[in-house]
């Protein structure tokens, strides 16, 4: 398992619930799109991927349903626009 992705995900849920590094990510535990604690009990939905050279994650209280769509920076400023 990629540790760096995995990290990404942890990171993610400890800032979705405000906890920041005061949890230890150890006791969170990754399964099946899922973050569990301990004993088991889901905490959270969580998603990730990569888009080139780059990690994402993210984390939600309800089931995630995530699309990623990549833009160069020049279509990306006119959506913005």
């Amino acid at each position: 398992e990629n540790a760096l992705a995995l990290w990404c995900v942890k990171e993610s849920f400890v800032k979705l619930t405000g906890e920041g590094l005061s949890r230890p990510f150890s006791s969170l535990l990754l399964k099946n799109n899922s973050i569990f604690d301990e004993n088991g009990n889901r905490l959270a939905w969580a998603k990730n991927g990569q888009i080139g050279r780059f990690l994402w994650a993210a984390s939600s209280g309800k089931k995630l349903e995530i699309s990623v769509t990549v833009l160069k920076v020049e279509e990306a400023i006119r959506a913005l626009k």
